[in-house]
């Protein structure tokens, strides 16, 4: 047989030793009244090892303890009779406590979590000894002829007892290899953790081994000292020393529990509800310890990366409060906003926003924390150490505590100075014509409808080049452009303040006149039609003459934008047909 298949078997045999010897040891120190011992250790063995064993290996290791349930029995406690069907009971109580602990908690570590106590006490505290003590009561009722109830309580209160009692401490031992107990140690703390055992031995033995005072309350101080200390494995080891010091003077009958009217029968009843009720104290908070601990690992590695990342990202990250107070600030703000994160942390981040855009970022700061699943971006001006203002853009989203509550927001702002600048270039190109750095089409339709919109009254002028079409055909396009240029040169200087020329097709042009009556826009469009005439153009040594023609429509709050425009495209082409290098009015 190869060493590979000697490993399982060799481990299955130890585990049967293992079992026949804490069986054995707890049938000789811990039976009384010829029933059942007060403490079973043995279950805890059987469930803690199964529960790290792979499945295939289940058979041979039950097998294996089987056999040591039976000569356990059979040597020591209620006889070769009984053997075979206690040994069913208990090797069925181990393996079914095993499996259901496997159900509940799965792969988990021992003690991580309340959710993991929770699970260990009711598949190993609760339903797996008491499927055992229903049997075994039957079993050794109708073949030994005892009580059935005493019998199922003192089989239940011994079993739950000893394996939450010791199968924590046997998880945790099962579940690591030695190589790994060896590197977990750590020694820097070695004393300080031999202190504390030593501290709960010499506690738990003054307690019992005195039986005058009631001190049954003191061993809890040091298990709780050891608890937050050493954690989990402090715990699991704090309870099996007080589990054995407090059962073996108990059965040597010196202790607090002499005080205590009553056979030994009820003193050690009593000390199991003592050790139950240590077992349920200690338990719950060595698991939340090392969740916590777990947490505060977790978050550590959480604040290094966010520290690495924070430290050398180009935005800067904000970490603000419910109220709006900065709690955190990257290094990152000393580049872009020119303040020292000192400076700011502590402050309201409201402070560093332009009082215009207060409102945008106070909603999204509210936003933020209505909706804590959503990235909420806004775009904002804000106050440079220097004074200048700059644009920045947030991306922000809300921190949730593990019950899921908002505790605060973290912000990633970038600058958005150039985007912004790109961003009114492009606006203003598509609201420009391009040869002559008038406004188009759509810019002059838009100023229209917001101004009529809002209330206003004027005037609109429709201008178009007479005889454009000839220029072109007769000296060029080049030629065309330059006179559409030098026009538009022309007619910028003849115009109000206020006012709006806009190129809206080939050579025709329109002019928005706010607030202007038909007598002053017919002022302001005869001067552009006087200096256009009036000044020749030179191109390519010919020089061009050229005239504009107009007409002019009134237009009110409300007004109707084609029908404006339409008016004064009729008056323009009544100018055309008049003679052109005129003006008309629309009637």
């Amino acid at each position: 047989m190869s060493a590979a298949a000697l490993r399982p078997l060799t481990a299955c045999l130890i585990l049967g030793v293992a079992y026949f010897a804490a069986a054995s040891l707890t049938i000789l120190v811990g039976r009384f009244d010829h029933g059942v011992a007060f403490v079973w250790v043995a279950t805890a063995v059987l469930s803690s090892r199964l529960s790290v064993l792979p499945r295939v290996i289940w058979p041979r290791a039950i097998a294996a303890c089987f056999v040591g349930s039976v000569l356990a029995t059979g040597l020591f406690g209620f006889g070769w009779a009984l053997a075979l069907p206690i040994a069913v009971v208990n090797i069925t109580e181990g393996v079914f406590g095993a499996w259901l602990l496997s159900r509940l908690n799965g792969s988990f570590d021992p003690l991580k979590s309340l959710r993991w106590v929770g699970g260990f006490l009711l598949a190993l505290g609760l339903l797996a000894p008491a499927l055992g003590a229903v049997a075994a009561s039957v079993i050794v009722a109708l073949l030994a002829d005892q009580d059935v109830v005493v019998m199922g309580v003192r089989w239940f209160l011994g079993h739950a007892l000893g394996t939450i009692t010791f199968a924590p401490i046997l998880l945790l031992a099962f579940r690591t290899s030695p190589q790994e107990w060896i590197a977990s140690v750590n020694k820097a703390r070695a004393p300080e953790a031999t202190a504390l055992l030593l501290l709960v031995v010499a506690t738990s033995f003054g307690v019992f081994a005195q039986s005058e005072l009631p001190l049954l309350f003191l061993p809890t101080l040091p298990v709780i000292l050891v608890t937050f200390r050493l954690g989990r494995l402090g715990a699991s080891a704090s309870i099996v020393i007080l589990a054995v010091i407090g059962t073996t003077m108990t059965l040597h009958g010196t202790g607090p529990l002499n005080l205590v009217t009553g056979s030994m029968g009820m003193h050690l009843q009593v000390l199991q509800f003592y050790l139950a009720a240590t077992v349920m104290t200690i338990l719950p908070v060595a698991a939340e310890l090392a969740y916590r601990g777990e947490l505060f690992r977790q978050l550590r590695e959480s604040e290094t990366r966010y520290r690495l990342v924070a430290d050398n990202s180009s935005d800067i990250i904000l970490n603000v409060d419910l109220k709006g107070i900065i709690r955190v600030a990257s290094p990152s703000i000393r580049q872009m906003g020119g303040y020292s994160p000192d400076d700011v942390v502590g402050t309201p981040a409201i402070r560093l926003v332009a009082a215009e855009h207060h409102d945008a970022v106070i909603g999204a700061h509210r936003d933020v924390l209505a909706n804590p699943d959503r990235n909420v971006i806004v775009e904002y001006q804000a106050i440079h150490a220097n004074g200048e203002i700059r644009w920045y853009e947030s991306h922000t989203r809300a921190v949730q505590n593990e019950a899921n509550a908002v505790i605060g927001v973290v912000s990633a702002v970038r600058d958005i100075a150039h985007r912004k600048i790109v961003e009114g270039e492009l606006a203003a190109a598509a609201y420009t014509d391009a040869l002559t750095g008038l406004a188009n089409r759509r810019a002059f339709l838009a100023e229209f409808d917001r101004r009529a919109a809002n209330g206003g009254h004027g005037c609109v002028g429709m201008l178009d080049l007479d005889h454009f079409k000839r220029v072109n055909d007769v000296h060029g396009h080049d030629a065309g452009d330059e006179v559409l240029r030098r026009f538009a040169l022309v007619a910028r200087g003849c115009l109000r303040d206020g006012d709006m020329l806009a190129r809206i097709g080939g050579e025709e042009f329109a002019l928005l006149l706010p607030g202007a009556g038909l007598a002053q826009a017919q002022v302001v469009c005869d001067r552009i039609r006087t200096a256009v005439s009036s000044a020749p153009i030179t191109y390519a040594g010919v020089t061009l003459l050229v005239t504009v023609s107009g007409g002019v429509a009134p237009w009110g709050a409300g007004a109707d934008r084609q029908e404006t425009l339409r008016e004064a495209d009729i008056a323009l082409y009544r100018a055309k047909r008049e003679g052109r290098d005129r003006l008309a009015l629309a009637s």
